[in-house]
């Protein structure tokens, strides 16, 4: 605990905030008596009824919506900043590894448009407009997670895994196989990039149209040895 603070004003302390270009303003999600309010800097924005804690914040490019999930379960909300609503896209899965947020690693779902995200519903790659009147199915992929669209939006990036019990604790998972893969937003087959790697890949993005950046940590304490490694795609 913080010296000086409350219990209750330690647990409404946020583990992740966002800051808004065009307003100037952190925001973050806080703990209430009837469910949780989207703060900000300059006061609350909003009240929400049905966000499990603690989330990521995600604004879109222009930063009109705010993309809001748990990253271990729970729904995918998008909070409108002009129309000040809500919508609830359904349930999503950032990463399959349910303790994938212990080190704080980064994930954005939106298109460069502002207009759609991509995500994981169980085993379904979704692309979906934010108010999720706009919903796509792109293909079916077991153990699948970390979607994000390329800079041009025609392709999404995503990782599948190979879950196995950790050599020290066997009642846990150690979520090695990582395989990268491609698949164009207008549909079709999607393409591997990489082939199956022992370790575990926890954050993954574009780096250019043409290639991909992400990150690879073997097993061990706090998983303390990470690379980051870089593929084209394409040819």
């Amino acid at each position: 605990m913080l010296p000086g603070l409350t219990v209750e004003q330690w647990e409404k302390l946020p583990e992740r905030v966002a800051y808004l270009s065009t307003l100037d303003k952190f925001i973050w999600i806080e703990n209430t008596a009837s469910g949780a309010v989207l703060q900000s800097t300059a006061g609350p924005v909003a009240e929400l009824d049905d966000v499990q804690l603690p989330p990521l914040i995600v604004p879109s490019p222009d930063e009109r919506f705010l993309a809001i999930a748990s990253p271990s379960y729970g729904d995918l909300h998008v909070y409108d900043t002009v129309k000040r609503t809500i919508f609830s896209l359904g349930n999503i899965t950032i990463h399959p590894d349910s303790v994938w947020d212990w080190s704080k690693p980064s994930w954005n779902p939106w298109f460069p448009d502002g207009k759609h995200l991509a995500f994981f519903s169980g085993s379904l790659l979704v692309v979906a407009s934010p108010d999720g009147k706009q919903r796509q199915e792109l293909l079916k992929a077991d153990r699948g997670g970390l979607a994000v669209p390329s800079p041009d939006g025609s392709l999404i990036a995503y990782a599948t895994f190979s879950p196995r019990p950790r050599k020290d604790r066997e009642d846990l998972k150690f979520w090695e196989g990582s395989v990268l893969w491609v698949v164009p937003t207008k549909g079709g087959a999607p393409t591997q990039i990489t082939k199956p790697s022992e370790n575990e890949t926890y954050d993954l993005r574009w780096l250019t149209q043409d290639s991909l950046i992400f990150d690879r940590i073997t097993e061990g304490m706090f998983n303390e040895h990470a690379r980051i490694w870089t593929v084209q795609v394409g040819n």
